[in-house]
């Protein structure tokens, strides 16, 4: 009795040994194949505990390389791939002094009003329906017309160039607004060099906001409101900013979410002093607009009323 016993007990452990035998390779193929398969990328952007999240970079177009070819005078060297011409053979150049031409090229290329729409592809210009002042929350096609400016003035020799390409900035009026779920003014430096961006005079911001773009907690939310407002305070050659932000959601979200972090979201806002003409249109009627702005021209205005059909 008792060496049965012994018997069943010995081929009972053999058994278990051999189901953890082939249980140990099952579970060992696995957890091989998962350590092999996992994203090493992931594990680098995991941060440790105890330690910061790594912050959010958000995707940008690639900034473009220097161009070989110079556009605008003097040139550092003549090379064998560009060289400027004398136009002294122009009326245009040796008969009207530089005074006169700079008022051709500021009718040429100026007094239009200009929607600026972008996204990662590149920025897009269309001209402004409105005769007067451009104040259309949200771009679309029946607010825009073909974009009737003389550029090909621009491209009849260097010199011409530079002496008119400026007032293709200083002498419209630029608008930006969401077009294709896109704002323009984010992608600005990647399109346009920093020289163009700050002789920009007149510039126009429709700016929506909801309770998660207004929340200042989250390092990677705060930078979409940020990033934007640090392009406008390096643009030193404006003159006249308006800002309007509207909410995109219900305004009691929004309310909430700019009352709680007003003294914070308002701090990058003083930053802006280059534009004597200031204004900014806060989202809802409960902003307060006695709010001290420091070195910076800025205005703060409660929106309209909107009376709600009962």
């Amino acid at each position: 009795m008792a060496r049965s016993i012994r018997n069943a007990v010995s081929k009972t452990k053999e058994f278990m040994l051999e189901v953890a035998g082939v249980l140990w390779c099952c579970c060992g193929l696995c957890i091989l194949s998962t350590i092999l398969c996992i994203d090493k990328d992931y594990l680098k952007r995991r941060a440790p505990r105890g330690h910061k999240q790594e912050q959010y970079t958000p995707r940008w177009p690639p900034v473009p390389s220097p161009r070989q070819r110079a556009l605008t005078l003097p040139l550092s060297a003549p090379t064998n791939i560009q060289k400027t011409l004398d136009q002294s053979q122009s009326a245009l150049m040796w008969k009207l002094p530089l005074e006169i031409r700079q008022v051709i090229y500021k009718q040429a290329l100026g007094h239009t009003k200009i929607h600026l729409t972008g996204d990662l592809e590149g920025l897009y210009g269309i001209r402004c329906s409105e005769n007067h002042t451009c104040r259309h929350r949200v771009f679309s096609d029946q607010f825009e017309l073909e974009l009737k400016i003389s550029t090909p003035l621009l491209r009849t020799c260097r010199q011409i160039y530079s002496e008119a390409v400026e007032f293709l900035y200083t002498a419209n009026e630029f608008s930006i607004a969401p077009s294709r779920n896109h704002s323009a003014l984010p992608f600005l430096p990647f399109f346009l060099i920093s020289q163009r961006i700050n002789q920009i005079r007149f510039l126009h911001v429709s700016w929506p906001v909801s309770s998660w773009s207004l929340t200042v907690m989250h390092e990677s939310v705060f930078d979409h409101w940020l990033y934007p407002w640090g392009i406008i305070q390096h643009m030193s050659g404006l003159k006249n900013l308006f800002v309007e932000l509207w909410p995109m959601e219900s305004t009691t979200h929004v309310r909430g979410a700019w009352l709680r972090n007003e003294s914070v979201l308002l701090e990058v806002v003083k930053k802006v002093t280059a534009p004597t003409n200031f204004t900014v249109i806060l989202p809802v009627l409960e902003c307060s607009t006695d709010v001290d702005m420091g070195d910076s021209h800025c205005i703060l205005k409660l929106p309209e009323r909107v009376e709600e059909n009962s």
